[in-house]
């Protein structure tokens, strides 16, 4: 288990390290435990932080608000006639940056695309969007031009546990299935 807090708090100081001139400053509601992988979560969340300190309106400071909560979401988001609802731990991030248009929501998550002059290599939502789908969860985002952005990032709150369980099963029928095939082809052998 991650504490997420603990690694919001790090990612923000290592940012803050990188931009000496710019005070990076974090709220944060209660957060969970989360069961992810924690290089992946680390890069996620410096990504985040350092695309709110990139798209600050204010040149010396900026503001992010973390919160978490647990929603249900439907397992099968790309299957429309197909539902299985399961919780997910939703972990928004709220900046005070310049924001952007939010018709283009779809394309910041888009390899190599960039919407203002002064952004990166258009990089950084996109491998966000990778992590999180490594996570079987899934990323949105939500902006106004001079209002600022928020992401917010779904991850199953039991991932390990529901892929144990289904891996327990898959290996358990399997190897009846092949013992049963063994001891079928040993006496058809015979």
């Amino acid at each position: 288990n991650l504490s997420l807090d603990a690694l919001i708090r790090a990612k923000a100081d290592e940012v803050q390290e990188e931009h000496p001139g710019v005070a990076v400053r974090v709220m944060m509601h209660e957060m969970p435990q989360l069961e992810a992988d924690r290089a992946q979560m680390k890069l996620l969340l410096k990504e985040i932080i350092q695309n709110a300190v990139r798209f600050r309106k204010d040149p010396s400071a900026v503001t992010l608000t973390f919160s978490a909560s647990v929603v249900q979401e439907n397992a099968f988001r790309s299957m429309g006639d197909k539902y299985q609802y399961t919780d997910f731990i939703r972990i928004e991030c709220r900046d005070d940056g310049i924001g952007f248009d939010n018709n283009y929501k779809e394309q910041v998550f888009e390899l190599f695309r960039r919407l203002h002059p002064v952004s990166g290599r258009g990089i950084g939502l996109a491998l966000c969007k990778k992590i999180v789908q490594m996570h079987k969860g899934f990323i949105r985002i939500d902006s106004r031009v001079g209002e600022g952005t928020t992401i917010a990032i779904f991850l199953p709150k039991h991932p390990q546990i529901t892929a144990r369980k289904s891996i327990h099963v898959e290996e358990g029928t399997k190897n009846r299935e092949n013992d049963n095939e063994r001891k079928d082809h040993t006496l058809r052998r015979r």
